[in-house]
């Protein structure tokens, strides 16, 4: 638990006093999973048969399992674009067709550069779009996705500088279409941002790493100018049609308003790092350098306000000591040692996770690896069955909120038409910026 609490602890009290006082209504509960069937270092074929494997045992175990909205769990497999294998991207896009789930966009990368890290993106993203029909789409039918950083390292936040590289990597993100991050948290890796138990949007440090680190809090009401995701605009507009500019600042982590335009201040930074020149750093904005078609329609500038980073609860556990006297950590990791449990999420809906101005909605988004060591026992012994059916019960006992299943794409959707002003069922919202990937669709009338 102590090591680097330099980094979360003072966030994590300032998410404590900043709690809302009513209790929440819905929890949209999403699971993250950092999905690597190589993680054994196995062979192609022992990951190919390790992934049948589990999407067999899965599948069957969540039948008849369903959340207030008549939904299935929803499994957000961020698979790794360095261990493409067409094989065994294509058993899991099977799954996900069956409704269990979708596809997202992990990376592990080192002494990496900006031009690099676009074209693993550009490639990896487009892939899964071609091969597959994988990855949420804009308005204009492209691919955009959600993001989760290999060995937590986003914006090249390791002390020692390793499992990233690039500074500026908030920015690469949104020009490339991810329209959310959901790394974080982190806690006890030094990487952790010192903003905790919050949605925010944030954009790269003016020099050097941690741009994740703080940023303006999502808030309800004010979504007209949030209206794009990776820089485009989505084709939902808030109540009244219009997209209209806030005219206040806007509220930033540690409760200081700031009058000035976040998208400006984006902009700002990739100056000082290109000397003055408006270019984000390592070129200009169009990643095919090469004259490739790409499948995202446009690539875009940075996204209005930056990007969107979607944390997960964590929490100091009084009910977990340490030596019977300090209290453990909770960073809603699930592993065959710490599996979930009702108690567990109790204390994960108590972070009370929400889009400022909107209590009533919960968002708790948990992760896992679900193909290593530590996660594969969830998976095929029932574990999970029987934590959701356990959640189900919970609800349905006097907690006072109903649960919503849903994917990565789907939470950033709901949290949008929150900060639309959007209320009633968070369900009604699994599609409304992003919508979901060609190989879920479903025919008309079908």
């Amino acid at each position: 638990m102590i090591r680097a609490i330099d980094k979360w602890l003072a966030g994590y009290l300032r998410s404590v006093l900043r709690r809302p006082k009513v209790r929440p209504s819905h929890v949209i509960f999403c699971l993250a999973d950092h999905f690597e069937p190589r993680a054994l270092e196995c062979g192609v074929e022992t990951a190919r048969a390790g992934v049948e494997r589990w999407c067999a045992a899965y599948s069957e175990a969540l039948r008849g399992i369903r959340d207030c909205d008549g939904a299935t769990p929803r499994h957000t497999f961020f698979y790794p674009a360095e261990d493409y294998d067409a094989g065994c991207v294509g058993r899991v896009a099977d799954f996900c067709r069956a409704g269990f789930g979708e596809v997202e966009i992990h990376l592990h990368h080192r002494n990496d550069t900006t031009d690099g890290l676009r074209g693993k993106l550009i490639q990896f993203r487009d892939e899964l779009r071609r091969e597959h029909g994988l990855l949420g789409s804009d308005e204009a039918g492209g691919a955009v996705y959600g993001f989760i950083h290999g060995n937590w390292a986003l914006c090249n936040s390791r002390p020692d500088g390793d499992w990233c590289g690039v500074d500026g990597e908030l920015a690469v993100l949104t020009e490339t279409g991810c329209y959310a991050d959901f790394t974080f948290p982190s806690a006890p890796s030094p990487t952790q941002p010192r903003t905790v138990n919050s949605i925010y949007r944030a954009v790269d440090a003016p020099e050097g790493p941690r741009g994740h680190d703080r940023g303006a809090r999502v808030r309800a009401g004010i979504g007209g100018q949030r209206s794009e995701v990776g820089g485009r605009r989505s084709a939902r507009k808030p109540e009244g049609g219009r997209l209209r500019t806030e005219g206040g600042g806007l509220r930033t982590e540690d409760g200081r308003q700031r009058e000035e335009d976040v998208s400006r201040r984006g902009t700002e930074c990739a100056e000082r790092r290109e000397g003055g020149e408006r270019k984000p750093e390592g070129g200009d904005l169009r990643p095919e350098e090469d004259g490739r078609g790409s499948e995202f329609k446009g690539e875009r500038k940075r996204g209005a306000g930056g990007l969107m980073l979607v944390q997960g609860p964590l929490a100091l556990d009084w009910g977990n000591r340490k030596w019977g006297i300090l209290p453990g950590l909770e960073n809603a990791a699930l592993t065959v040692g710490n599996p979930p449990t009702v108690r567990r999420l109790r204390l994960w809906v108590r972070q009370h996770i929400a889009v400022e101005g909107q209590p009533d909605w919960a968002f708790v988004k948990v992760h896992t690896h679900g193909m290593s060591a530590t996660g594969l026992g969830l998976f095929q012994d029932g574990t999970m069955a029987r934590i959701f059916r356990s959640m189900q019960e919970t609800c349905g006992g006097g907690e006072g909120w109903r649960i919503h299943y849903a994917s990565a794409r789907e939470m950033f959707n709901i949290i949008r038409a929150a900060e639309d002003g959007r209320k009633g069922t968070p369900g009604d919202y699994r599609d409304y910026a992003v919508g979901p990937p060609p190989c879920l669709r479903r025919n008309p009338g079908g």
